[in-house]
């Protein structure tokens, strides 16, 4: 995961965070980077996986966010 990418997300003074808001981080971070597609995934579900670890997110947000199928 990309340093300021959870520096960012740290910032953030609200205890639970909607999918607009962690997309809007990792795509204010990610842009120097050249990612393909499934790069980009890789980096969200490990950010959501982070999320779900603090408390950030549910269960259930975490699941729906990244199950593809």
């Amino acid at each position: 995961m990309f340093a300021d990418t959870d520096r960012q997300l740290r910032k953030l003074s609200i205890y639970k965070m909607t999918k607009t808001q962690i997309l809007k981080v990792i795509k204010e971070t990610a842009a120097p980077h050249k990612l393909d597609r499934e790069q980009k995934f890789q980096v969200f579900a490990n950010v959501c996986d982070n999320m779900l670890a603090e408390g950030r997110i549910t269960q259930e947000q975490h699941i729906r966010w990244t199950n593809v199928f």
